[in-house]
């Protein structure tokens, strides 16, 4: 592909770096935020805590094996180029708006979540747990 037909689409070479994160981090080119994807919506409509945060991890596993060999050409992009950095606008994090919504989601299931979780982080977290 000739180098002004990558301008021609992108504009520059700030447009297309945001572009591959942003498709990497989706998976596919449309502009749909990760809470209203139909995998994370499916996982928050499990009727279990663990059926949600089985799905939901599974989800989350896709997005970070696309990302995570990205990861240090975006932290070294974001602290050496000011402009790349401002694409992505101050305020909450959007990592953490999805793991609020999935959370908030895991706290209406009734399968009694909290003993569940307790068990399972003491039994992954904890190496004295007798």
């Amino acid at each position: 592909m000739a180098v002004q037909t990558v301008y021609f689409v992108f504009r520059n070479k700030r447009a297309l770096f945001k572009d591959v994160v942003d498709t990497s981090i989706a998976g596919d080119v449309e502009p749909v935020a990760t809470t209203d994807r139909d995998w994370f919506r499916a996982a928050c409509a499990e009727p279990t805590a663990v059926a949600q945060l089985r799905a939901h991890v599974s989800g989350v596993r896709g997005i970070l094996g696309r990302v995570a060999p990205i990861m240090p050409l975006i932290a070294a992009a974001a602290a050496t180029d000011p402009e790349i950095a401002a694409q992505w606008p101050p305020g909450p994090d959007p990592r953490y708006t999805v793991q609020h919504a999935a959370a908030k989601a895991l706290t209406s299931k009734p399968d009694a979540w909290e003993a569940w979780a307790r068990a399972t982080l003491i039994d992954h977290l904890c190496t004295d747990h007798a």
